[in-house]
């Protein structure tokens, strides 16, 4: 990213690949599962985040303050993923649509409170226009669009909700 800001291109668009914080975390943190509730991450873990100073001035130098960068989510937890599709769902379709919201949510709220700003617009999930990614095109009897559909609201609405500032869009595809 430095090489190509030099010289004046920035990276427009990144992705989130929330299983990603079930393995490596973010902040030094790992998300869990609640083991009291299959599919629900423990978001308290998170509560106080803070990234190292290094951190933060990689990010500073690789998306100014005045960097207007979008995002995406992908990837859910596999503990949170639809389970027994005809596809396999290693993108992690979410199972539970308000779940998969509340963590896409609290997400960017982890990133404003670690870097005093959220990206300002968000894809709800990259490429959810193909069976790989979004694996109810795939499944017999479900109106996999009228799901995708009710998955984008939703997300929308929880984000809208917590985020005013965050512009929410999707579905996008680089390849259809």
């Amino acid at each position: 990213a430095e090489y190509c800001a030099e010289r004046g291109f920035f990276p427009g668009r990144g992705i989130w690949k929330l299983d990603g914080l079930t393995h490596w975390g973010y902040g030094g943190r790992v998300l869990k599962e609640n083991p009291k509730k299959r599919g629900v991450p423990v978001y308290s873990d998170f509560d106080g985040l803070e990234l190292d100073v290094e951190t933060k001035e990689t990010r500073e130098d690789a998306f100014p303050r005045d960097f207007k960068h979008a995002n995406c989510f992908d990837n859910w937890p596999p503990v949170m993923a639809l389970q027994n599709t005809r596809a396999k769902n290693h993108r992690g379709t979410p199972a539970d649509f308000q779940e998969a919201a509340k963590l896409a949510s609290a997400a960017i709220g982890w990133q404003k409170a670690v870097d005093g700003r959220n990206d300002f617009w968000w894809e709800v999930k990259n490429e959810s226009t193909i069976t790989e990614e979004w694996v109810l095109h795939g499944e017999e009897g479900v109106d996999s669009w009228g799901k995708l559909a009710e998955f984008h609201n939703i997300m929308a609405d929880a984000i809208r909700s917590a985020h005013p500032d965050v512009l929410v869009g999707g579905p996008a595809s680089a390849w259809m």
